[in-house]
């Protein structure tokens, strides 16, 4: 059977608390709850609008209780763009013709998924999501846009108001504390980080903070011949802490060629690649196969 290397990415599912300084981002242990409501709701209900003339929708997801004090969750998004319906091209003798589609339908695109919840005791907990990426299909930003909007009719199911978002942290790779730590020096440092953090940690801002951006960004500037190395390996580190409200590290400095480098979180997120089975008919990712390679890599996560 052909196969074909898919990208695996990899991320924390969380939610922000609303009207809340500290300890306002937690693990959004919930999703199990929100899939199960969304999944009894008609496929028409379920069909999620993102920008640019594109939709997506929780096909399905199956959970499963392990006995490590665990929960995997398996599931699959599809989604397709709209109002693009082109006439068709013949490979072979170079005609084309009519597309048969209307505006309303579009291409199936799949994005599989693997959300592990794992109790560490003490109200403590692990949520990762294992994300198969997928250039035509979604990204894990319309993923969570699209959990977002579920939520929403959740949470009106419930008649209560909605008091907290769902967003994720992109959990770093290997690679960027390998080129943060071969870097030459590092010059410049910047650090995002949730607005609340000054509000309630250091400058008491709270009451003025309403019209700043979600994330403020720390800018750290070296000394003449000094580096920032040993701060960003210390921020890094504070990153991958639970709750940590630190979104994103961004480092200017030179290699030992003294060529500027930039390099950030956002760009060395942790990723693998699986090799997965394909449809002779249609050259998609055969499902089963490929939700047992997710599971092998669940394993991995401590």
């Amino acid at each position: 059977m052909a196969t074909k290397k898919r990208q695996i990415q990899y991320f924390e599912l969380t939610k922000k608390i609303w009207r809340k300084e500290e300890d306002n981002i937690m693990p959004f242990v919930e999703v199990k709850d929100l899939f199960q409501f969304i999944l009894k709701k008609k496929r028409q209900i379920r069909i999620h609008q993102l920008k640019q003339s594109k939709i997506c929708l929780l096909d399905s997801c199956m959970p499963h209780v392990k006995g490590d004090n665990s929960i995997l969750i398996k599931g699959l998004m599809k989604s397709a763009t709209q109002d693009f319906c082109p006439y068709l091209l013949n490979s072979r003798t170079g005609e084309e013709r009519p597309n048969t589609r209307t505006k309303q339908e579009g291409d199936i695109e799949k994005n599989h998924f693997l959300i592990k919840i794992t109790d560490r005791g003490d109200n403590e907990f692990d949520v990762f999501v294992i994300f198969e990426k997928n250039g035509n299909g979604i990204t894990m930003n319309q993923f969570v846009d699209c959990l977002n909007g579920y939520n929403k009719l959740w949470v009106q199911s419930k008649k209560e108001k909605r008091s907290y978002s769902i967003n994720y942290k992109i959990v770093c790779g290997d690679d960027f504390f390998e080129m943060l730590n071969n870097l030459g020096r590092a010059k410049i440092a910047e650090v995002h980080f949730d607005k609340t953090l000054v509000g309630s940690d250091a400058l008491d801002f709270s009451d003025k903070l309403v019209a700043a951006k979600s994330d403020v960004v720390l800018t750290m500037k070296a000394e003449r011949d000094m580096s920032l190395k040993g701060f960003g390996l210390d921020v890094l580190q504070l990153m991958q802490m639970k709750k940590s409200k630190i979104s994103k590290i961004r480092i200017y400095g030179e290699d030992d060629e003294k060529r500027n480098v930039m390099i950030d979180t956002d760009f060395f997120g942790k990723k693998t690649e699986i090799d997965a089975d394909l449809n002779s008919e249609t050259g998609e990712v055969v499902t089963p196969n490929i939700y047992t390679e997710l599971e092998k890599l669940a394993d991995d996560l401590v």
